[in-house]
């Protein structure tokens, strides 16, 4: 629900801010803040409005005495902390745009410090309800304090937030091509794990869950180092974009080392994780992760294209790559344990992952080698 009302405006808000504070326009990208902020939060608030009487009506359903109580007296935090938490994570996301993580970075830390403290101080009172209370009170702190930030760097601070048909226009052209991704991304887990459930059981389908998270935490080490890409890369091709293919260079061979590190580690890992998490060693869960590892490895190693394309907003190819992980990966899946049951699946889903990884290294040589081989590439070889 939350990935669907965004509409993708969060990444388009992170990328436009980046492009506008590069060119020194902070009014344009108070723009694109205020009309980002201003459409998500009327969307979700649509949304809690519609879902409210809806869900106050058939949680009887669902849940009886106590726990229907307990569950209604949670609904309209929930709903508010919904409606809160989309304003704020745009507000985030244009922080990032102008190049300050590590100001995100603080914020996440201590607005988890205030949830944590707000549910401490309540639970006695009020039970259950403090944990609605505690969430809310969280995405407030968020939206007050990057709001803050925010203000002081960009003009408009002393007047109320104002919505722009031609900003909302240019991010809504680039946030629909990311929502597409995120559908197909919201959409590959389950339709994997029917696929293994149905070949391999239930309890293949709990052997596979573990080694995909642990292959999944590694590889998201990795991938969050590469968050900061898309801004900068938004930043730096409207400043020089000779500095483009050092930043892309550095940022790749970073992301090649530690991705055949981290991948190579949790493979070799796999025979102790066994032993603590089964008791015993499983020989299907380490099959599973050096599949599932590999497949991830070279599927990090092509992330900083992805972030590229993002930072450049020619999303083409990694809308594909999503489409074709979505679709390659069920169908491989059901294709392989058709004939080796649960080994079958997971390398289907591989091959996948593999596919998607493929289709961003030809968008790399197609398209985006170009633009870093443009008229500053010598410049650029010496910023290296």
């Amino acid at each position: 629900m939350a990935r669907l009302g965004d509409m993708g405006l969060t990444a388009g808000v992170n990328r436009f801010v980046a492009s506008a504070a590069a060119r020194g326009r902070m009014d344009l990208a108070r723009g694109y803040l205020d009309t980002a902020l201003i459409s998500v939060f009327g969307i979700y608030l649509a949304i809690s409005v519609v879902v409210y009487p809806i869900a106050f009506l058939t949680l009887p359903a669902f849940l009886t005495g106590d726990s229907l109580q307990q569950g209604r007296s949670l609904l309209p935090y929930s709903l508010a902390t919904l409606v809160v938490a989309s304003a704020s994570s745009i507000s985030i996301s244009a922080i990032s745009g102008l190049q300050q993580t590590y100001k995100r970075s603080i914020l996440s830390m201590t607005s988890t410090v205030v949830l944590m403290a707000v549910t401490y101080a309540l639970t006695a009172r009020l039970g259950i309800t403090a944990f609605g209370i505690a969430q809310l009170a969280q995405a407030f702190f968020l939206l007050i304090i990057a709001t803050f930030a925010l203000n002081k760097q960009m003009p408009g601070a002393n007047r109320l937030p104002a919505w722009s048909l031609q900003a909302f226009r240019e991010m809504l052209s680039y946030s629909a091509q990311v929502q597409i991704g995120s559908i197909a991304a919201l959409v590959y887990e389950p339709l994997v794990k029917v696929v293994m459930a149905k070949y391999g059981g239930l309890g293949s389908l709990a052997t596979y869950e573990v080694a995909l998270r642990l292959v999944t935490m590694a590889k998201n080490l990795i991938v969050a180092a590469n968050q900061s890409l898309v801004s900068a890369f938004a930043n730096i091709v409207e400043i020089d974009s000779g500095k483009l293919r050092a930043l892309y260079h550095r940022a790749f061979r970073f992301t090649l080392f530690a991705s055949i590190l981290t991948l190579t580690c949790v493979i070799l890992a796999s025979v102790g994780v066994s032993l603590i998490v089964f008791h015993k060693i499983v020989p299907l869960f380490i099959t599973m992760v050096c599949l599932l590892g590999i497949a991830q490895c070279i599927n990090t190693i092509v992330v900083p294209v992805y972030m590229l394309g993002l930072g450049t907003g020619n999303l083409r190819y990694n809308v594909c790559s999503h489409l074709a992980m979505t679709i390659l990966g069920p169908a491989l899946g059901a294709l392989g344990g058709s004939i080796y049951r649960d080994l079958g699946v997971v390398a289907g889903i591989s091959v996948g992952l593999v596919a998607g990884a493929a289709i961003l290294a030809i968008g790399y040589v197609q398209h985006f080698r170009a633009l870093l081989d443009g008229p500053h590439g010598e410049r650029s070889e010496r910023l290296q």
